[in-house]
């Protein structure tokens, strides 16, 4: 599990999205509500078809943010790889008892899990 990237209100528009998504290593980053609670994920992909078909000048991220699969910080490794695996994404939400969001999981940080650098 790796820190969340800064979430995005999913009040933004969409140009304001994709200057804040533009930098992200992920291509994907997690959208919260006015209240700081997470709603789920915006990607790259669809940001990029919005802006595209010229119908969405004024659209919000609520409006094409996307509920992946999640994992919870109690789940296996297994559990993890298999909700990026489905949810065919680079990363997946990592969420508390609570829905709250505490992490965010990625393949390279299960390939650092599973192989951890050696100390010479």
């Amino acid at each position: 599990m790796v820190a969340v990237p800064t979430p995005l209100p999913d009040g933004s528009s969409l140009r304001d999205a994709a200057t804040a998504l533009a930098p992200s290593r992920h291509l994907i980053v997690p959208v919260t509500d006015s209240a700081g609670d997470y709603c789920g994920v915006l990607t790259v992909a669809a940001l990029a078809e919005a802006l595209a078909d010229g119908e969405h000048d004024q659209a919000t991220v609520a409006s094409i943010t996307e509920l992946p699969d999640t994992v919870r910080s109690t789940d296996l490794l297994s559990d993890a790889l298999n909700a990026i695996d489905l949810n065919e994404a680079a990363a997946v939400p990592v969420l508390d008892e609570d829905h709250q969001l505490v992490g965010w999981f990625t393949a390279q940080a299960a390939l650092s899990a599973l192989h951890p650098k050696a100390t010479p």
